[in-house]
């Protein structure tokens, strides 16, 4: 009987040696786990995160009739199943992704916002036309209002741009919404709606006359007003004084738009310019551009994408007419870039779908500019050491941090002695029965 009581205190500690030594491996796995799966997983592409989710990074919320409006839209389109940039109308409003307005039927726009920020009650074109001349039409993210005098393109980005192509001096007027201001900031009036920021500038024969609640633009033939504000989707980015004046100087010729769903917007700054988008899937997405003139030689591209397949250990490239380019780590080296070298930048990229570029091409014929996601390259480890580092080409717009890789052993290893220490108990157990 006392052999039995010895031999059976002398399992319970041989049983408790082989749990702890299974138990780390155990944690050890759990946690490895966990770690792996946190942001991991590719973005969702139904979410619709960063694209009109309802904040401006770094901003408070909008105010005014344009915010009811927007919130409004947002319940509309998701009852609609409408995901993406792109229009929609119902009882005279139209809801976009960003941009919400009404439209009267001699063309003139009443309360325009952006996410909910307020910024016009009214943009008045002065047509020079009767009320049945007016043409209105919209086309996916974009509506167009055409009279004798001008052409005006509304556009549902994250800049909700208006651009008016003046074909015959006009005056184009904008009445400010209530508590928003506008100061004159050289060649470019700023305007200032619960701080998100706006600018309206001219390219060609255009000047601005800025009163207490509204300002008047005073266009000649063939000139461009365009009001625009930073991109509602994306961090206040320092360049945006200097991009301005690019489109000005006609310097910037197309501001492009990817977004989620596969949707797209692009706003010509330069007349000839053309872009479409030849390609799009989870790796890549590719797009042609040509212009007819050198002018406009900058293009900038905001990338709000959820049909990316992005993550760690992946990098977002861009490859200019099938060649992987190098970018810049200063925006404004892009924006003064001369030559006949292509330039690029790219911003750090934003949970994984968001980034802007700025892109100098030197000279224009067709190019082919292509968003690829890439591996990250990965050193081999030194044998004595515990710590692998991620290394990455020149093109990686992001620093990747290091991640730890422990000393693994073969699980359950310990547990052999503990198995033959075991068995020789039995047998000695035998033994003395």
């Amino acid at each position: 009987m006392r052999k039995h009581f010895v031999l059976v205190i002398f399992l319970i500690l041989l049983v408790a040696a082989i749990t702890i030594s299974i138990a780390p491996h155990n944690a050890s796995a759990q946690m490895g786990m966990g770690s792996g799966g946190t942001g991991m997983g590719s973005p969702n592409p139904n979410s619709g995160t960063g694209m009109g989710d309802g904040t401006r990074m770094g901003m408070g919320m909008g105010h005014g009739r344009a915010y009811d409006m927007w919130q409004q839209g947002r319940q509309l389109r998701e009852t609609h199943g409408m995901h993406g940039m792109g229009f929609m109308h119902q009882q005279g409003t139209t809801y976009g992704q960003f941009v919400t307005y009404e439209i009267g039927d001699n063309g003139d726009i009443t309360d325009y916002g952006i996410n909910g920020y307020t910024f016009f009650n009214t943009v008045s074109f002065n047509f020079d036309a009767d009320e049945n001349e007016v043409s209105i039409s919209t086309s996916g993210p974009m509506t167009f209002i055409s009279g004798n005098n001008a052409l005006v393109r509304l556009h549902d980005n994250p800049s909700g741009v208006l651009n008016i192509l003046v074909y015959e001096n006009t005056e184009v007027d904008f009445e400010l919404a209530d508590e928003v201001t506008a100061t004159q900031e050289g060649d470019y009036i700023l305007i200032d709606s619960a701080g998100a920021l706006g600018y309206l500038l001219g390219v060609g024969d255009v000047s601005f006359s800025v009163k207490e609640s509204s300002i008047s633009a005073n266009a000649g033939a063939n000139s461009i007003v365009i009001f625009r504000s930073s991109p509602m989707n994306m961090p206040a980015f320092g360049y945006m004084h200097n991009y301005n004046l690019g489109i000005a100087q006609n310097r910037v010729g197309m501001e492009v738009a990817l977004g989620s769903n596969e949707t797209y917007d692009f706003v010509n700054f330069s007349r000839s310019m053309h872009l479409e988008v030849q390609e799009w899937q989870r790796e890549r997405i590719r797009m042609l551009v040509e212009s007819a003139e050198e002018e406009g030689s900058i293009i900038s591209i905001n990338l709000d994408n959820t049909s990316l397949h992005m993550g760690p250990g992946t990098m977002l490239g861009l490859h200019y007419d099938g060649m992987p380019l190098n970018c810049l780590d200063d925006p404004e080296k892009v924006l003064n870039a001369t030559g006949t070298m292509p330039y690029c930048w790219i911003s750090e990229i934003q949970d994984w779908q968001r980034a802007q570029c700025l892109m100098y091409i030197p000279n224009f014929s067709v190019h082919t500019i292509d968003f690829v996601v890439e591996e990250t390259a990965q050193e081999t480890p030194i044998a004595a050491s515990t710590t692998a580092t991620i290394t990455t080409t020149p093109m990686e717009i992001s620093t990747t941090p290091e991640i730890t890789a422990e000393t693994t052993e073969t699980p359950g290893f310990e547990l052999i002695p503990a198995i033959i220490g075991l068995s020789a108990v039995i047998l000695l157990f035998r033994r003395w029965e």
